[in-house]
């Protein structure tokens, strides 16, 4: 290969021409300098049997021609063969530059544009700063190898151009002749390791490559191997080994985006799937989330919003049962307040009455007797004072047997008392404004009692509602709906925790349309002591020591139902 000089690396070419001379006998080696730019013709053409070129060159040719790599330069102060070639990045020292960064916008001068180590090599480090490496500098100005490369040293320490590359030791080689001006320059972004030879920018590569076409026949081949590997060292110390490891050059044609990976520089479908497919799989994957977030997220919103409907509409139908049952409970206290007004009505107006009527009779005897008179103008006004008073006495006797015989021709049927318990419970607690802890023990309730359902919720839910209105007194209301059987009968109690009746609160309960509520007529009450008193039953009163309230009432009632087809 032709090669930038001067290089101590150039007497292993003749070395090893002489090395295969002696292991070929009776054949010609002939040594030709060939520019890297030329060498795939060279291989196309099959003019080649070796070539020694870098090994950023020969991973490439590797690829493109199948060629096969035979050994690997080792130098002095550079033992390792994967780890021999590199390239220092070169400033004027005044600069005051020690970061690659800083270059930006400089003007760069470089040997060629396909030189391995000469170029490639440092814009890798530039390209780890800035990946559009290309536009990094203001300018790059290709000067050649050799004298000319020596040139561009010395134009950077004089000022004349801001930054330049050189393969390792090449600087060290034109320090020897120019002493000053070496001074001058500074390694920007120096990696150098203790007790190496060579300053230098970059991490280090594999050196020269000696590499074997598919002209060479098997066995030729291996006598070259063996020729090549057993070649002693050069005038400089150099001779062939064995690298290893040819991934960092491959790493660096990536990251410039260069040789096989050149299409890392087209945005295509194809380039953006090849070079992000993780990105590209997560996105997928975070699509697919999303729309299985979306969709579970519209199912439970539908069963959420099915769930939602059907509460609104049990709401609605216990609201309007809850209305039903207040109405019918209205209606209810109406007839039994109209009841009770009639049968008072009739016992308040039975007594005039009955007065008006001894009033008759004895004008009736007077008027026989001749004591007043005359008789043929008194007889027909007494006669019809007498048949209005009749049928006023009928109209109160009609009423009070209505009032009395209303409740006893009402509904009754044979009602498992635990479940008109707990519906008369349900329906309170639905008509509440305001919260209240109801506490339902109807577990021994378990029994069967012949009543109107309606007469029955209509005193359990008076009991409740006043038992509720005294309980909101305490700090925390509450009130106990409870069923206790017992010789035949089972009482119900309804207990509140409100305040303790003084003495003539309490008296006041047992007196007929009196209430202990402010502005109440205890007409509520007195229609529940009517009804109650209709199923032979009292209402009792009991005050619990440390406060509250127990209201009881007793029915009479049986284990099974006696009553077929009654059952609510």
């Amino acid at each position: 290969m032709d090669y930038v000089k001067p290089s101590d690396k150039g007497t292993v070419i003749e070395k090893t021409a002489e090395s295969l001379r002696k292991h070929f006998p009776g054949r010609s080696v002939e040594v030709a300098p060939v520019p890297a730019s030329e060498f795939g013709k060279e291989l196309t053409a099959g003019k080649l049997d070796f070539f020694i070129t870098s090994a950023g060159q020969s991973y490439r040719l590797q690829q493109d021609h199948g060629v096969r790599v035979f050994g690997t330069l080792v130098q002095p102060g550079y033992p390792d063969p994967n780890h021999g070639d590199g390239a220092a990045i070169l400033v004027r020292k005044s600069d005051g530059i020690t970061d690659i960064s800083a270059l930006r916008g400089r003007t760069l001068l470089a040997n060629t544009s396909i030189a391995f180590t000469g170029f490639y090599v440092p814009m890798g480090e530039v390209a780890k700063v800035d990946p559009n490496w290309e536009t990094f500098f203001s300018s790059v100005k290709f000067v050649g190898g050799g004298s000319h490369l020596a040139e561009a040293l010395t134009d950077v320490a004089e000022g004349k151009a801001g930054v330049a590359f050189a393969r390792l030791c090449f600087f060290e080689s034109w320090a020897k002749d120019h002493p000053d001006l070496a001074s001058k320059l500074a390694v920007v972004g120096e990696k150098t390791e203790p007790g190496e030879p060579c300053r230098r920018s970059t991490p280090l590569y594999p050196s020269w490559i000696i590499t074997g076409t598919n002209r060479l026949t098997p066995g030729e081949a291996r006598s070259a191997e063996l020729a090549i590997l057993n070649m002693p060292p050069d005038s400089h110390g150099n001779y062939w080994g064995i690298a290893t490891d040819f991934l960092p050059v491959d790493h660096l044609y990536r990251t410039l985006r260069i040789g096989k990976y050149r299409y890392l520089r087209e945005t295509t479908v194809q380039m953006l799937l090849r070079e992000y497919w993780p990105l590209f799989i997560i996105a997928v994957l975070a699509a697919i989330g999303l729309i299985l977030h979306a969709w579970r997220s519209d199912v439970l919103v539908r069963r959420r919003t099915e769930q939602l409907k059907a509460l609104m509409d049990e709401q609605q139908k216990l609201q309007k049962k809850a209305l039903d049952a207040t109405k019918h409970l209205d209606a209810l206290q109406k007839m039994g307040a109209l009841g009770q007004v009639s049968g008072m009505l009739a016992h308040e107006m039975r007594q005039p009455l009955s007065t008006m009527s001894f009033y008759l009779d004895g004008l009736r005897m007077l008027l026989k007797r001749g004591v007043i008179g005359p008789a043929e103008k008194l007889s027909e006004p007494l006669s019809q004072i007498e048949r209005q008073a009749k049928k006023a006495s009928d109209i109160v006797d009609h009423a009070r047997s209505y009032a009395r015989s209303s409740r006893l021709e009402g509904r009754r049927v044979w009602i498992r008392l635990g479940d008109a318990l707990k519906e008369a419970a349900e329906n309170y607690r639905v008509s509440r404004k305001t919260p209240l802890r109801l506490d339902v023990s109807h577990a021994d309730a378990d029994v069967w009692v012949r009543i109107d359902p309606l007469e029955l919720e209509c005193v359990v839910f008076n009991l409740l509602k006043n038992a509720g209105e005294a309980a909101e007194g305490a700090d925390s209301p509450a009130v106990m709906l409870n069923a206790i059987p017992g010789n035949g009968k089972i009482r119900v109690e309804v207990i509140d925790n409100g305040p303790t009746l003084d003495d003539e609160a309490f008296a006041r309960l047992s007196s007929p349309l009196n209430s202990t509520k402010e502005g109440g007529l205890g007409l509520g009450i007195s229609i529940v002591r009517e009804l109650l008193s209709s199923y032979g039953s009292h209402l009792l009163y009991e005050r619990i020591p440390g406060g509250g309230l127990r209201a009881s009432f007793e029915l009479e009632c049986v284990k099974e139902n006696p009553g077929e087809g009654e059952r609510k």
